[in-house]
């Protein structure tokens, strides 16, 4: 691997080691590997995991914090968010919490032969061209295996039944009239009870919305596949916004669209 600059490769042994910044970052960014990019984005994976154990250390930590605004001024410099001094270390003790926990953290790569298969194109410039074709089914099970907890009636089971998948999340629904039709949310939600949606309320928005938009608090895929499907809703008007607390899964706000087009 070769860190940023000239005549400097470096080759690492076999086994655990601990590795300077430009280093790790040599290790992360180097591609030339049998897998390719499947391996460095394997190896950054490994990186970040790496970095999250070593920050989260109990002995280690407490000092990261104090040392946070610090940090946060450094990192300003090149990295641009909107998160707040205060929000980020909220959420780095979130994450330490976790980890004190929970150490299994679950991860994967999309990779072939099982998420993807590699093919070849010609171009419009007529130029044969590698390509990547991506194999769907295989790649929501990859999915689902690191963002749900499978039981036996698990959606990823039922992935090829849009209902069953949709059932077996038993997401709790909330409708919201966004519309200035009356009663549509109530409509709504005993049309949507109708195709095995678990609709716990019907309520007004808190305005006037032009299109239905969806949002998912817990993370359930295939309720907001189907309502997108069966409700005709853009994808540029579905969110997340990730409440583990939050006492619904699965808000859906009527837009005016839909008064005009419910069946």
């Amino acid at each position: 691997m070769d860190p940023i600059g000239e005549a400097n490769t470096r080759v690492l042994k076999p086994g655990k080691q601990t590795l300077r910044g430009p280093i790790a970052l040599a290790y992360a960014r180097a591609r030339y590997t049998e897998g390719g990019d499947f391996d460095r984005a394997a190896r950054q994976q490994q990186v970040i995991m790496a970095i999250l154990s070593r920050v989260t250390e109990p002995e280690r930590f407490p000092n990261l914090l104090t040392k946070a605004p610090q940090l946060y001024d450094q990192l300003s410099r090149g990295i641009h968010t909107n998160m707040t001094l205060e929000q980020a270390i909220q959420l780095a003790w979130l994450v330490y919490q976790y980890k004190l926990s929970n150490d299994n953290i679950k991860r994967g790569v999309i990779s072939p032969p099982d998420q993807v298969i590699l093919s070849t194109a010609i171009g419009d410039d007529g130029v044969k061209q590698d390509i990547l074709i991506p194999v769907p089914d295989k790649i929501r099970e990859l999915r689902d295996s690191i963002f749900t907890s499978p039981t036996p009636d698990s959606p990823i089971l039922a992935a090829n039944d849009p209902v069953a998948a949709m059932q077996a999340e038993a997401a709790r629904v909330v409708v919201k009239n966004g519309s200035s039709t009356s009663g549509l949310a109530a409509r709504t939600k005993d049309y949507l009870a109708g195709q095995g949606l678990n609709v716990v309320d019907a309520t007004n928005a808190d305005g006037l919305y032009a299109a239905t938009t969806i949002i998912d608090y817990t993370g359930k895929p295939y309720t907001v596949a189907f309502l997108v499907q069966l409700m005709g809703i853009q994808p540029v008007n579905i969110y997340s916004s990730y409440d583990p607390n939050s006492p619904v899964d699965v808000s859906i706000t009527l837009g005016t669209d839909w008064a005009n087009s419910m069946p």
